[in-house]
């Protein structure tokens, strides 16, 4: 879905790195049981351990934090003073194979940690932190002062002991030094002593800009863009944008969106125009409540049909809905198993549901979901549905009803677990779990937190 040729003018500031939080969405999942454990929170003592799928104990309670095993390691932790927290790595067995450190994330595709003590003396213009890459035996294979996510490509941004800002892949061997600014929309930004480049996401050099390369805001004023001078990656001069857009107005805002502006005039107050950046194509006067934006694609809704355009304004697909509609841009569900987006139209006395294939740019009619007043999640086989705000079931892909849309909250796991009020259901809608002394604690993938029940 990326795109070969695309400008250089939307902003990215220079990467401010944190400690990991994993938002890779390799995996979408929910699991109560990982390697054969489930989390489990002894309240009579205030520590987390782990139990079988019999639910009896195989990890004692000795933590205050504990997290899903991956590949035969967890997470764990616990407090040692005031806010202070150490956590380290154990084995199926409960025994320690890493050293402890102030935080610890997991990143699933790559299979590595990041770890990080923090040092108080650290700051902005200073790091001092220590940061460390594991393998997903717990074994350090790399030392920095910062560490960003890795990226879609799979490089995490770095800042060595050194201060040189790298890319590294998951081994910890260095790809690429002299790093501006990490990957947006497929490409980089880098310097080296022949000047500063802009590199794709095989960090091939496609064009030198000499000593400043000048990127904008996803959100700029005309007098930025009137003082601006345009480059697409191959160093070509795209300053004939400003005379086009001035031809249609006194321009009072534009939206950078990958291949495509969005750009409002003062004259035009109530209506927007697409403008490709590439190829000229143009979509004119569509009013807030015409369009929505989905991931690379763009929807409009128009004289009783629904286009859908791809980020180079290509219409990819046009179909008849029904009359003085709107689209519902409050209740958006996106699911990531499928990689679709489920979305509502409404009018005067009816919604009507939709679903838009953002990978085979495609929308389709959802009828059985038009009668539930919203989606509220999905999962592996399974979609969470509400009849009103307050009234939770679960349906199948195709509609047919599993849990009746009566309860207070559902919870459900992709490994065939279903949490409702103090019970834990299995597939065949047997309680398995109940007034138990633990209370259990599923995990979501990424696992940036538990839940707990």
């Amino acid at each position: 879905m990326k795109k070969i040729v695309i400008v250089l003018l939307i902003f990215f500031t220079l990467i401010t790195f944190t400690s990991c939080s994993n938002n890779n969405n390799s995996k979408y999942k929910t699991a109560l049981f990982s390697n054969g454990l489930a989390c489990a929170f002894d309240e009579s003592i205030g520590k987390r351990g782990y139990v079988n799928k019999k639910f009896k104990v195989a990890i004692d309670f000795s933590y205050d934090f504990a997290y899903g095993f991956n590949d035969g390691l967890a997470i764990v932790g616990n407090r040692v003073s005031g806010r202070e927290e150490k956590y380290m790595l154990i084995n199926t067995k409960g025994k320690e194979v890493s050293d402890q450190y102030n935080k610890i994330t997991y990143d699933y595709e790559n299979k590595v940690y990041i770890a990080v003590n923090y040092n108080p003396e650290s700051t902005t213009f200073s790091p001092k932190d220590d940061y460390f890459l594991l393998n997903k035996k717990g074994k350090v294979i790399g030392h920095y002062r910062e560490i960003n996510e890795f990226n879609e490509y799979n490089y995490a941004l770095v800042r060595s002991l050194d201060y040189e800002r790298q890319f590294i892949n998951n081994k910890g061997e260095v790809l690429i030094s002299g790093v501006i600014e990490d990957f947006a929309y497929g490409y980089a930004i880098v310097y080296d002593k022949e000047g500063t480049w802009t590199v794709d996401s095989k960090l091939n050099k496609l064009h030198n800009f000499g000593t400043s390369l000048d990127r904008f805001g996803t959100a700029v004023s005309f007098d930025n863009i009137s003082s601006g001078i345009y480059y697409d990656i191959y160093g070509n001069n795209l300053g004939y944008l400003k005379r086009n857009l001035e031809k249609d107005g006194q321009v009072s805002k534009i939206m950078a969106k990958k291949n495509f502006w969005i750009v409002n005039y003062y004259d035009r107050a109530k209506s927007t125009v697409f403008y490709n950046i590439t190829n000229g194509h143009k979509i004119s006067d569509v009013s807030p409540k015409e369009y929505d934006i989905m991931e690379d694609h763009i929807l409009i809704l128009q004289n009783q049909y629904l286009s859908l355009y791809n980020n180079s304004l290509e219409l990819m697909a046009k179909i008849e809905v029904p009359a003085n509609c709107e689209i519902d841009k409050r209740y958006k569900t996106k699911d990531n198993y499928r990689e679709c987006i489920y979305f509502y139209l409404d009018n005067d006395d009816d919604r009507f549901c939709y679903k838009f294939d953002y990978n085979k740019s495609k929308i389709e009619r959802v009828s059985f979901l038009d009668e539930y007043y919203k989606i509220d999640y999905f999962i592996k086989d399974y979609i969470c549905v509400r009849k009103d705000n307050s009234h939770i079931g679960l349906v199948t892909l195709n509609g047919k009803i599993f849990f009746e849309p009566e309860h207070k909250g559902i919870i459900a796991t992709d490994d065939g677990y279903f949490f409702i009020g103090k019970d834990i259901y299995n597939k065949r809608k047997k309680v398995v779990y109940n007034n138990s002394p633990y209370r259990l604690e599923y995990f979501g993938y990424p696992e940036d937190y538990y839940y707990q029940h």
